[in-house]
């Protein structure tokens, strides 16, 4: 067999050289058998030997490293033709074995080689190997470094007792007949156990073992031997299978590092795209990846682009593969490929030939059997290194964590959506819901709760219980009771605002168990029924309405009987009564067919007749009854103020809009038993004619006002055993109404009653 080297990058590019004498040493010391000059080689950098017919390479502790193949050479490692070799940072040397040339060419040197001086040195200086074992050369540089010792110590005047040098001489001759009987070296282990055509075993990166390194195996078992001499600890030119463990714990601490890193990133960011963007960016930077993407499958298999790493790329392409991305995501399954141009799979990949990759990597994104997209690098033919498997399985982990946090992200995407609609349902329902904590403060409240009690948020989610809002104290009371209970509670109940206004509520609140019954806070709800009563209210004027227009059809009948007879027999008596008591008799005539007409009109409400309406003007209308009750007030020792202003003609019913005059103004007489004023005033506005009474007498209380348009209320204090019949309001009420008009009124306990009567122009006929 022949071995050659040749340089396919490095100064001395294009040289080929020929080695037949072993071990050959290769740097750029003066004592190599090979001298390169090239950056990053040291100057004992590595070595060759053969061994049992197998050229085998071995890193001298090289500051670079030597690297088989992409592989850092971390032990003795049997060479193939078409190995590469990458020496330091930018030499690289093709291997070509002859394997029909014959053995006897090459050449073992029995001599001292320079590099195998230099070990002899460095052992007398009192450096030990690592390696647990000695092979044929070490055992010969042990031995002549006995000699060396006693050399030095014969220079420096100490005496060696010769039985202690026959003693070591002894304990090593005596450990090379041990080696020579059962070989421990790793190479000699390989090579009996794997065959030499069998491709080796892959092997993780390590870094060099620092000098801080407790004592190695062979320097423990030579203790009482060599100590003396060895006491320093040394890195051996032979890499045993000794530092594979601390490269094992290299790749665990760089992998643990980057998931850390990975871990922090998911719970620190939360925008999804920079998540992506700085996690990728930091594996690329880890496992040295020239590019990087994560794409996410989207449904039809559209692919995303949600985070790249690399050279500039146009939008509307995905730079990578899509031939790796749909098998990763099809398969679910990590792959890598450390030569996709030659791969069956992917060499007729556009991106793959216009990127000239020599390695890549891919691993899926996924989480409980779920695939939510790819994590992909890969390395251009630029770069020397290839991808390992401990970078896919680095990948991997990252693809499952990541895939974790895509789902996380996703479910809290629903959740939020959920949350949204949820605030917008209880944001447009016209109540307002509330939920509370076990001590009975608030923990949401709504825009609705905020407009009717004037609190806000702040002031309200943690720091304010819902019985402070209760002005009915007997109520919050049951409400605080029943905090810490499974009780339902639900009343109509008076509640007070932040401003101290009080209004009518209806009240609920509940207990929120969960599956096992355990209490976890209430929710409820609260509104505002202040309408709903005025309308409840209304309705019941109007059906006491409809009970007094069926009682008013009888009697109007009746009366106009009555009046009728009353007319007859006065009209009789006129003609022979004397000419003193004909004026009275005129009144009699005068008023009774007013009460006809009154009579007529209960009548005609209760049919619900259209009345024919006439063009009229109410402040005409009004000064007619005020003639006719201006002796009354006045007798009653009430003074009436006008102010007059010009009102416009409109249609009206003359006899009704008189009686709600009349029924205001008697009103007020009634209020003012011990005398007062009546402020009468009428203007044009908006529209609308208005005519407002004013008076200064005992007022209404709040909680009669609401009640005084209802049928047979009266606030009217007794009066000659006559009380108030309580129709005067509700029937001029039903008036205003029937002209399209309003009826309002404000009143001040002891202090006055003011209704404003306002006419609008326009008036359907079927008003």
């Amino acid at each position: 067999m022949q071995l050659y080297l040749i340089v396919e990058k490095g100064i001395r590019y294009g040289e080929s050289f020929t080695i037949t004498n072993f071990p050959a040493v290769f740097g750029r010391g003066d004592q190599s058998n090979v001298q390169f000059k090239d950056i990053g080689v040291s100057r004992s950098h590595f070595v060759i030997d053969f061994v049992e017919d197998n050229f085998v390479i071995q890193d001298l502790g090289s500051t670079n490293g030597t690297r088989l193949n992409d592989e850092k050479i971390l032990e003795a490692t049997m060479l193939k033709h078409d190995d590469v070799i990458v020496v330091g940072k930018v030499l690289l040397l093709r291997v070509s074995i002859d394997y029909s040339a014959p053995s006897q060419n090459i050449s073992k040197s029995n001599g001292l080689s320079n590099i195998e001086k230099n070990f002899i040195d460095g052992f007398s200086m009192g450096m030990t190997p690592v390696s647990g074992t000695l092979s044929d050369l070490q055992i010969r540089l042990y031995e002549k470094s006995i000699v060396k010792r006693r050399q030095l110590r014969q220079e420096q005047n100490l005496s060696e007792n010769e039985t202690e040098d026959n003693k070591v001489k002894q304990e090593i001759l005596s450990e090379k007949k041990n080696t020579q009987k059962t070989p421990q070296l790793p190479l000699l282990k390989f090579l009996k156990e794997k065959k030499i055509n069998q491709s080796k075993k892959e092997d993780s990166y390590s870094p060099p073992p620092s000098y801080g390194n407790p004592k190695s195996k062979f320097s423990e078992e030579q203790e009482g031997i060599l100590s003396e001499d060895f006491e320093k600890i040394h890195i051996d030119v032979t890499q045993t299978s000794i530092l594979t463990p601390q490269a094992e714990l290299y790749h665990s601490y760089r992998a643990l590092k980057t998931i850390y890193e990975v871990v922090q990133n998911c719970n620190n960011e939360t925008n999804t795209e920079r998540l992506l963007q700085s996690l990728l960016t930091s594996v690329c930077k880890t496992v040295n990846a020239d590019r990087g993407a994560v794409v996410l499958k989207k449904e039809n298999n559209v692919y995303e682009l949600k985070a790249f790493v690399g050279e500039d790329r146009q939008k509307s392409r995905l730079p990578v593969s899509r031939t790796v991305l749909a098998e990763v995501m099809e398969r679910g399954l990590s792959i890598i490929s450390k030569s996709p141009s030659d791969d069956e799979k992917y060499r007729y990949s556009e991106s793959i030939r216009i990127h000239r990759l020599k390695a890549i990597i891919c691993s899926p994104l996924i989480s409980r059997n779920k695939i939510f997209g790819a994590i992909y690098l890969d390395r251009s033919k630029a770069n020397q290194e290839f991808f390992r498997h401990q970078d896919l399985e680095l990948l991997s982990a990252i693809g499952i964590h990541i895939g974790a946090t895509l789902e996380k992200s996703l479910l809290l995407e629903e959740v939020t959506k959920v949350n949204s609609y949820l605030e917008a349902v209880i944001e447009s329902v016209p109540v307002g819901i509330h939920t509370l904590g076990l001590d009975g403060i608030f923990n949401s409240w709504s825009s609705y709760s905020e407009n009717i009690f004037g609190f806000s948020e702040e002031e309200t989610l943690g720091r304010m219980p819902i019985w402070q809002l209760f002005y009915d104290k007997e109520a919050g009371q049951r409400v605080f009771d029943s905090v810490g209970t499974t009780e339902v509670f639900f009343d109509e109940i008076k509640m007070q605002k932040k401003d101290g206004s009080i209004f009518p509520c209806r009240f609920a609140l509940s207990p929120i168990l969960d599956q096992s019954g355990k209490l976890l806070g209430y929710t409820g709800y609260h509104q505002d029924i202040t309408k709903e009563n005025q309308q409840r209210e209304q309705l019941f004027s109007q059906e006491k309405l409809a009970a007094l227009g069926m009682l008013a059809a009888g009697v109007a009948h009746d009366f106009n009987n009555i009046f009728s007879l009353i007319l007859g027999y006065t009209n009789m008596a006129m003609g022979d009564a004397p000419d003193s008591l004909k004026g009275y008799l005129t009144k009699v005539v005068t008023h009774v067919g007013r009460a006809g007409e009154i009579a007529g009109n209960l009548l005609r409400y209760s049919r619900h007749e259209n009345v024919q309406l006439t063009e009229e003007n109410p402040l005409v209308l009004l000064q007619e009854v005020l003639t006719l009750v201006q002796k009354e007030l006045y007798a009653s020792d009430i003074k009436v103020i006008t102010e007059f202003k010009p009102l416009v003609t409109q249609k009206l019913i003359p006899g009704q809009v008189q009686e709600v005059f009349l029924n205001i103004i008697l009103n007020a007489r009634d209020a003012m038993s011990g005398g007062g004023i009546i402020t009468i005033k009428t203007f044009f506005e908006d529209g609308n004619n208005k005519i407002l009474f004013e008076d200064t007498g005992e007022g209404i209380a709040p909680e009669n006002l609401k009640r005084i348009f209802e049928p047979f209320f009266s606030t009217k204090k007794k009066k000659a055993n006559k009380a108030g019949t309580g129709l005067g309001l509700s029937i001029s009420y039903q008036i205003m109404q029937k002209h399209g008009g309003s009826i309002l009124v404000e009143s001040v306990l002891h202090k006055g009653t003011q209704f404003q009567l306002v006419f609008p122009i326009e008036i359907k006929e079927n008003q």
